[in-house]
């Protein structure tokens, strides 16, 4: 089939959405005619792919949009994101009818961004439209905003307003309710989506988020388990933002200390809520025992991976939780919050999900699931191969590929 792609983010040696829309559009090639609008920022990065021979023939580039040069505070380079991409709808439907007149395509396709706060306008087109996958639908409960810092308070605040404006978007429920097809990222996302489209006919639920087999190997190496013999080693990674639930988790951590057992937590990334969480943590005396943005090098962090026994990144609002399957493709264990994304991936079979109650009771709950995994360590050898064995068959290139296919196959008929 030719396929033809909006995906704004589309940048083979960046991370986050960039990488996932250069991974989605390299499998969809590897079964389809592919011909990609992305941003002009993204240009640079795709012909040095080119020029290193990663580009197979069946994939073409059009750029849309003027370069610009991200806001060094994390914060602001998301809103600014959001200008951006906006702009970016309103230009792609123009250049995208253009190719329509040059070319047959038999499935039009947006891919990122995988948010559904922004219309996608393709499904003007009058081919079949594939919207998603779509994921930001998850809320941050109003009774935890209470851990966020002043900074991040205020942005969950508009992106709840946001919310509201975008329910009642004719664009957004035209988009839902014309669309041929949409994909939800996971079950949260598919009510809401369902609500949006006014029925659940048409939408069928699957991570996009994948790992292809080179990235899956090196990550499950062998490895030891923890015994008990040893302070326990604790992993996070995720852009540093107040609704990643590290604050509840500083607050268990320090009931932990109390109880006498040895731990070290380390976060390697960095983000508008690093200061605010440092501060935290000097005023629970957990500065011996935590390290915040602390960083791995790049090859370092396959290694380091599976030296860590526990994956502790309660999101409380997370699509995908890219860092939280790589540890545990790594072996680790896994602790999340029962919500989004994590909340499909991870099962009691190889983790522990905690339920979305409160702050004080998140907060006794992730401090006795830590305990119960240092006075009963035979689990780790157990949940730590469970945790590999579920993300490397969920989540690898062709479960992906089998999906989209299936998606692509129904729109033919």
């Amino acid at each position: 089939m030719k396929i033809l792609v909006s995906s704004i983010a589309c940048a083979p040696y960046s991370g986050s959405e960039g990488l996932y829309g250069w991974q989605a559009c390299r499998a969809i090639a590897r079964d389809h005619e592919i011909h990609i609008l992305t941003h002009t920022t993204c240009r640079e990065q795709i012909e040095r792919a080119d020029r290193e021979g990663l580009i197979p023939k069946q994939m073409h580039f059009y750029y849309v949009g003027r370069p610009h040069i991200s806001h060094p505070n994390r914060l602001l380079a998301r809103l600014q994101s959001w200008l951006i991409y906006r702009t970016f709808q309103k230009e792609v439907l123009d250049q995208a009818r253009q190719l329509c007149r040059e070319q047959s395509f038999d499935v039009i396709h947006h891919l990122t961004f995988t948010t559904w706060r922004v219309a996608s306008p393709l499904w003007r087109l009058g081919l079949p439209f594939v919207w998603g996958p779509i994921s930001g639908t998850e809320q941050m409960p109003v009774r935890f905003w209470k851990i966020l810092s002043p900074s991040a308070l205020a942005f969950e605040a508009l992106r709840r307003l946001s919310d509201l404006c975008s329910t009642y978007s004719p664009a957004i429920r035209d988009c839902a309710r014309k669309s041929s097809a949409i994909i939800a990222i996971h079950s949260q996302a598919r009510q809401k989506l369902v609500r949006l489209r006014g029925r659940d006919e048409g939408i069928s639920t699957f991570s996009g988020f994948f790992f292809l087999d080179e990235r899956v190997t090196r990550l499950r190496g062998p490895r030891d388990f923890f015994t008990g013999d040893r302070p326990l080693r604790i992993f996070a990674s995720g852009n540093l933002e107040g609704r990643k639930g590290v604050a509840l988790v500083l607050r268990a951590l320090a009931l932990v200390k109390q109880r006498g057992i040895p731990f070290h937590y380390r976060v390697t990334s960095h983000g508008p809520e690093l200061n605010h969480l440092k501060k935290l943590a000097r005023h629970l005396k957990l500065e011996d025992c935590v390290s915040l943005g602390a960083p791995f090098s790049g090859e370092e962090y396959f290694q380091a991976l599976r030296t860590f026994d526990i994956s502790l990144l309660p999101s409380l609002r997370e699509g995908g939780g890219l860092s939280t399957m790589e540890a545990m493709l790594a072996g680790c264990v896994p602790i999340v919050a029962d919500c989004g994304g994590p909340g499909d991936a991870v099962t009691n079979e190889c983790g522990y999900k905690i339920p979305v109650t409160t702050p004080q009771q998140m907060t006794l709950d992730i401090a006795n699931a830590i305990i119960t995994l240092h006075e009963e360590p035979e689990k780790f050898s157990r949940l730590g191969p469970a945790a590999s064995e579920r993300i490397a068959d969920l989540y690898s290139e062709q479960r992906f590929r089998n999906h989209i296919d299936a998606v692509y196959a129904e729109l033919s008929h």
